[in-house]
Formats: structure tokens, sequence, C-alpha cells
């Protein structure tokens, strides 16, 4: 089934932009086909020159490029091409990020954003914003050893959602009722026409809290204090413009894409140092955690108690 239309889908991206890539594909899928419809190729994503690598991450993020979406108007970016990519850079002595999207699904983004986050601690990363870098983009983006953001950029938008919709009242007034047989009270909560159960509202619920905690600890790692104060308001999943999020943190400066390019000479890899540190830090929030506060909770708890432990881990520059 084509993502965009399939419901279980479990996505970090912007939903405004997300519901205008719905809309094309939906307007493209209802036109009458006059002739055999070719599939589009992948994009070439990655170049080298002078030892600078550009990688291009545009529109829909999915686990893998998908051709009929980019054939009916809905540019996309698989994290199999961007992992690929990553693995592509011999040679490579600087790499720049160029960022255009507004997210995607959830499910394997954690996994790219690592890669990026390791081959930053290889070499220098940038990552530079020119429309929208949000949700799942942002994420990707947010391990960067910097961020530059267009002033007039889409930038933020942390955080996961689920859609799950309940037609069982209106296919039952229409005199349709969905039985589904199940062996355990949690399955078949995709089956169109089936009541939602608060079982499987709450698994869902579930799966989107764990997403989006991985996606806020991911943001964390990579910005560290630079977010400082406005965490509480980052989670939330607002979005800025790039001047308004180079204030809250998100970026650190505003400029084209020559001013990334620039910025690869002063952008240094993660420290082995930071990642000792790193690891302490986590095993401190391991046990916070386990006490039952939230993450959010957990920071402030050991950023309290343990002041330097936390200016450690958070000061990745």
């Amino acid at each position: 089934m084509n993502p965009l239309f399939d419901t279980s889908t479990i996505w970090a991206a912007e939903d405004r932009h997300l519901r205008g890539m719905l809309d094309t594909a939906r307007r493209m899928a209802a036109r009458p086909s006059t002739s055999k419809t070719t599939s589009t190729p992948p994009p070439e994503i990655l170049s080298i020159d002078g030892g600078i690598a550009t990688l291009r991450i545009d529109g829909l993020l999915l686990r893998q490029h998908d051709a009929d979406l980019e054939a009916a108007g809905v540019a996309n970016t698989g994290y199999g091409e961007i992992g690929a990519a990553l693995d592509a850079l011999d040679g490579a002595t600087g790499l720049v990020l160029a960022v255009n999207s507004p997210g995607g699904s959830a499910q394997g983004c954690g996994a790219c954003a690592d890669l990026i986050r390791d081959t930053a601690a290889k070499i220098p990363v940038v990552a530079h914003i020119s429309v929208i870098g949000a949700s799942g983009a942002y994420w990707l983006a947010s391990q960067a050893n910097r961020i530059i953001a267009e002033r007039d950029a889409i930038v933020g938008s942390v955080g996961c959602f689920s859609v799950m919709r309940d037609y069982s009242e209106m296919l039952e007034g229409a005199g349709i009722k969905t039985h589904v047989l199940r062996y355990g009270e949690r399955k078949g909560a995709h089956i169109v026409g089936a009541r939602l159960t608060e079982g499987q509202l709450a698994t869902e619920q579930g799966i989107v809290d764990a997403l989006g905690t991985a996606f806020l600890e991911a943001v964390t790692r990579g910005r560290g204090r630079r977010l400082g104060r406005h965490l509480g308001e980052v989670q939330k999943g607002g979005y800025w413009s790039g001047l308004d999020a180079e204030r809250r943190g998100l970026v650190d400066g505003t400029g084209h894409l020559d001013t990334a390019r620039a910025a690869l000479k002063t952008a240094s890899t993660a420290p082995a140092a930071h990642d000792a540190a790193r690891l302490a830090y986590m095993r401190e929030l391991d046990k916070a955690r386990a006490t039952g506060l939230t993450y959010v909770e957990a920071m402030r708890s050991v950023a309290t108690a343990q002041p330097n432990l936390y200016r450690a881990y958070a000061g990745r520059e």
C-alpha cells in the first residue's frame, strides 16, 4: 500500500505540508491515465566537489524512495538512500546536508539520524535548511555539528503523530456491521469499520510516545545546551522561522547554502570526551526515568543533582 494512504503509519512530519502532499498524490491517483505510466528513478542525492560532499534531503521522508510518488509530483527521499550516500563518503573532508523536507515516516528516522551522528564524529557535518526542515527532517539535521537555516525557512515541529479513524458508527448507520474475529484484544485496530477499543488506542499511543521520546532524546543529544531553557517549548511540536529558530537554539545561524559550506571550516567533530560524558549522563538519566519520571523531568532532575555532568554532556560544540 502506498504509505501516503496508509493510516497505520506513524508520522514525524509537519502536518500542514503532509496534507498538501497527500492531496497532490490523491489528485494524481484520481486522474484517468491516457498512457502507460513510467516510474521516475530516484534522483542522485549525493555529490562531491573538492572534497566537500553535499547530500540532498528533499520532500517526504520514507524508508525507501517511492518512484510512483515521484512520478505523481511528490518529491521524496528514502532513509535507505541517505544511509547508502553516507557510506559513499570516502575521501570527503566535510558534508553539507541540504535539507528541504517536512519530515515523513517516523519508522527508520532514528536509525538514519544515528548514521548522521556517527558521520559527524568523523568529519564536520553542517545542515542547511532552505525552505523547510521540520519534524523528521529536523531529527536528521539535529545530528549535524551545526545547522544553518534561511531566515524565512520553517524549522522545528519536534514530535510524532498517528491517525486512527473509527468508521464503525457511520457504516452501521448504512446497515454495514464489521466483525473482526481476533486472537488478542488489540489485534485488528486498522480494519475499516471495526470499532476501536481503548486498549487499541492505548497501544498506538504507547508506540507514538516511544518514537516521540526517541526523537526528543536525539534532538537533546544533538543540540545540547544550545536549546537551554527553550527545550520545554520545543518539545510541544511548534515550528518557527529560521530567525526565530536561531533565537531558540534550534539552529546556529541563518544564511544561504554557501554560508553552510563556509561553516564547515569551524564545525568540529564530537570529541571522545563528550562521548564518555554522554554515556555517564545517559546512565544517570536511565536511573531517574526508572523512578517514573518523564524524559524531561528526568533531565531536569539530573541537571539539578549533577550540574557538572550535565554541562559536560550538553556542551557539544
